[in-house]
C-alpha cells in the first residue's frame, strides 16, 4: 500500500520540495479493490495508468517501486514507455523471483489471526526472527484496520499469496533490452534478491550502475531509510 513508502516520500520531499509524489494502493492492497482471480502485473499497471489519467497527469512520470512495485513499474514501462521517464527498482530483479524471503513473510502473514484485540497482540503474532523483526512487523501492521471487536486485516491475504506465486514466475528482462538506460536498481547489502549475476545483466542492458545500501535487507527503506534516500539522489 502507498503508506508503506510514506516515510521515504516525506524525507525525499523535504530534500526536494519541487517533487510531487503519488503513493497509490495497488489493487489488492490497502483500500483498493480486491484482485480479480486472474489479476496480474498488467492489471496493476493499467490501474496506475488509469489513476494518472483521472488526476490529469499526462507528463512522463518517474517510478520508484519496491519489490512487487518495481515489477509493476516494469509492466508499465513495457505497456506505455512514452509515459515512464525513469524506473528505480528497490531490491528486485526483473527475472523470476525464487523462494527467498517474501514467501516466508507471506507464510507468517497467512498464519496470523484474522483479527486481534489490539495492534500489540497482532504484532506479537507476526514477529518471527530473523525474517520478521519488530520494525518489519510494524510495517506490515499498516495493513490493519480497526473493527468492532478489535483490529483486522484490510487485505485479502490468501489472494495476495496466490498472486505472488503467479507474479514471481514472470521474466521481465526483455523489457530492459529496449529500455535499459531508463532503469536503475538500488539493492540492500544484506538482501539475496539482486545477485552479482543480476548486476552484470543490468550493466549489459545499459542500466546505470546498481547502488547498494549498507545495513539493509530486502525491506531496505525500513532498515536504512537515509541510505536509500542518498542512493536515490
Amino acid at each position: 500500500m502507498g503508506r508503506n513508502l510514506s516515510s521515504l516520500a516525506r524525507v525525499w520531499h523535504e530534500s526536494d520540495e519541487t517533487r510531487l509524489f503519488l503513493l497509490p494502493d495497488l489493487r489488492g492492497h490497502g483500500r483498493s479493490a480486491p484482485l480479480p482471480e486472474d489479476g496480474n502485473l498488467e492489471t496493476q499497471a493499467n490501474d496506475v495508468f488509469e489513476l494518472l489519467d483521472r488526476l490529469g497527469w499526462q507528463q512522463p512520470v518517474e517510478i520508484v517501486g519496491h519489490s512487487l512495485g518495481g515489477r509493476v513499474g516494469l509492466a508499465m514501462l513495457e505497456r506505455a514507455p512514452q509515459r515512464v521517464a525513469s524506473l528505480t527498482l528497490l531490491d528486485i530483479t526483473p527475472g523470476p523471483v525464487g523462494r527467498i524471503e517474501t514467501p516466508a513473510v507471506l507464510s507468517r502473514l497467512l498464519a496470523a489471526p484474522d483479527q486481534a484485540p489490539s495492534r500489540a497482540a497482532m504484532r506479537e503474532a507476526l514477529i518471527w526472527e530473523p525474517v520478521i523483526d519488530a520494525a518489519r512487523a510494524d510495517w506490515l501492521l499498516m495493513s490493519l484496520e480497526r473493527g468492532n471487536t478489535g483490529f483486522r486485516w484490510r487485505i485479502e491475504r490468501p489472494a495476495l499469496n496466490r498472486f505472488f506465486h503467479r507474479m514471481s514466475s514472470r521474466d521481465l528482462w526483455p523489457v530492459l533490452a529496449h529500455h535499459g538506460p531508463r532503469v536503475r536498481c538500488i539493492r540492500g547489502a544484506l538482501s539475496p534478491y539482486v545477485t552479482a549475476a543480476d548486476n552484470e545483466r543490468f550493466m549489459r542492458a545499459g542500466c546505470p550502475e546498481t547502488r547498494t545500501v549498507a545495513a539493509a535487507g530486502h525491506f531496505l527503506h525500513v532498515d536504512n531509510l537515509a541510505g536509500v534516500l542518498q542512493a536515490l539522489h
